[in-house]
């Protein structure tokens, strides 16, 4: 069962004296919260996962469009092909911004 699929746990006071009461209050509040976070952990998980296939697309394509380029060089086909050279440096970049956002820095 995923975190944010187990079910919310309510704790019930047996005692009806103030102190007992509160905590009961502040356990209840407590796995409220612990319920938010897990919850957001599975939201983070999900754009991890969705920008980990973003990269690995962007690393596919810079991969193909520079062997396409090269074959069509290697043919001596006379196109110029600045402007899709430079769609890959920017293509690469894009990579590189979508790698940073993917493997954040230790901290």
């Amino acid at each position: 069962m995923a975190p944010s699929e187990a079910a919310e746990v309510v704790v019930v006071c047996v005692c009806d004296r103030e102190p007992h009461l509160a905590v009961c209050a502040l356990l209840n509040e407590i796995n409220r919260k612990v319920g938010l976070i897990m919850a957001a952990q599975d939201d983070i998980n999900a754009a991890v996962a969705a920008i980990s296939a973003v990269t690995d697309d962007l690393t596919a394509a810079a991969a193909n469009i520079q062997a396409e380029i090269a074959a069509l060089q290697a043919q001596g086909v006379t196109v110029d092909t600045s402007a899709l050279n430079a769609a890959v440096s920017a293509l690469q970049g894009a990579q590189s911004a979508v790698d940073a956002l993917e493997t954040p820095a230790a901290g």
